[in-house]
């Protein structure tokens, strides 16, 4: 599945902030580092790491939205 990495990051603060959810709470839940999600914003453009399809599932589930919401 080609995606584009920013619009994923960029979907995933957008939909955890308007429904007031905390990104740490979030990564936690999805089995991420703490951290990874803002590393992933600040390094956008060189991430060599892509985020699971299980982790985006999770995330996805998490924030009450459907996966390709997030794509």
């Amino acid at each position: 599945m080609n995606y584009d990495k920013n619009k994923l990051i960029d979907n995933i603060y957008a939909i955890a902030k308007k429904k007031n959810i905390n990104i740490k709470d979030l990564e936690t839940k999805a089995n991420v580092s703490v951290g990874y999600f803002s590393r992933m914003l600040k390094d956008k453009e060189n991430l060599k790491a892509s985020p699971t399809v299980s982790t985006m599932l999770s995330v996805s589930e998490d924030l009450g939205v459907s996966i390709e919401l997030l794509w």
